[in-house]
């Protein structure tokens, strides 16, 4: 027959076994946030790479009158100031959303330091490594 004094050890590592599964499954949820705000910054860059492209030869040289510009899965012919327009407006829209998505990584990766200071998996401290070098 037990003590009540020598249960208490166990239960105390378990509420510690727990308290650490919850900050790797909060790390690993904020992890996953980083993971897809950069895959939307990579969208945001190409097609701001491809507007970037589009304006430059518009600059460049004579388009032809009219444009098709492509708006939310069909293409819709316009007269060519138009389509610039458009387009510039899309490149401005699309560098305030990849701004957000920047600072909600920075946020995240903030917030992964916080989780765990002492100790982190292989898979964080990598991500923390190139998201730091890359903002």
């Amino acid at each position: 027959h037990q003590s009540p004094d020598m249960a208490s050890p166990k239960r105390y590592d378990l509420d510690d076994m727990l308290k650490r599964h919850e900050k790797l499954v909060e790390a690993e949820e904020t992890a996953g946030k980083v993971f897809q705000e950069k895959h939307s910054v990579l969208q945001f860059q190409k097609r701001m790479a491809a507007n970037r492209e589009y304006l430059s030869l518009a600059r460049k040289q004579e388009l032809p009158e009219d444009q098709y510009v492509y708006l939310g899965g069909f293409f819709v012919k316009l007269p060519a100031k138009q389509a610039q327009k458009i387009v510039q407006q899309d490149q401005s829209r699309l560098k305030t959303w990849e701004t957000k998505a920047r600072s909600t990584i920075k946020k995240n990766v903030a917030k992964l330091q916080s989780i765990l200071p002492s100790e982190r998996p292989p898979a964080v401290v990598d991500l923390l490594t190139k998201e730091t070098k890359s903002l």
